[in-house]
């Protein structure tokens, strides 16, 4: 399953990844990313990653290009997760990728928050997966 949530305000655009990833889910916020980077022009991506499930590999493909189309308009990056190998992806993607990249456990949603909205106009907002292990 995917989640998708805006935060203007911050130019942040929040994914939450937990459990199977299906082609239409991806399409769907795919298109929306798309729509929010045309709208703002850069935006800074918060991907929490709660549990991997099966992926379609047309998704991985179509993510894949997403990728390299969009390379310049993330300027920063925080992947929250408690995937030990995406902290290493994530070192590699850093030497190559222009702009920063940062790996956080789950447990650290809100300072992967304030890592990436420090630089924001209005840092007022909060990220969902911060909410939801709030309550």
């Amino acid at each position: 399953m995917l989640e998708y949530h805006e935060h203007d305000a911050q130019d942040v655009i929040e994914l939450i990844v937990n459990g199977r990833v299906e082609r239409a889910q991806y399409e769907a916020i795919r298109g929306k990313t798309e729509r929010f980077i045309a709208r703002r022009g850069r935006a800074r991506l918060l991907e929490v990653v709660e549990d991997i499930g099966p992926v379609d590999p047309a998704v991985l493909w179509e993510d894949t290009a997403f990728a390299f189309r969009h390379w310049d308009d993330f300027s920063r990056i925080a992947v929250v997760t408690k995937e030990k190998w995406l902290s290493a992806v994530l070192a590699a993607l850093q030497a190559i990728f222009a702009g920063d990249v940062k790996a956080f456990t789950l447990d650290q949603c809100e300072e992967a928050w304030n890592w990436l909205t420090e630089h924001a106009v209005d840092k007022d907002g909060e990220p969902v997966c911060h909410k939801k292990r709030a309550t």
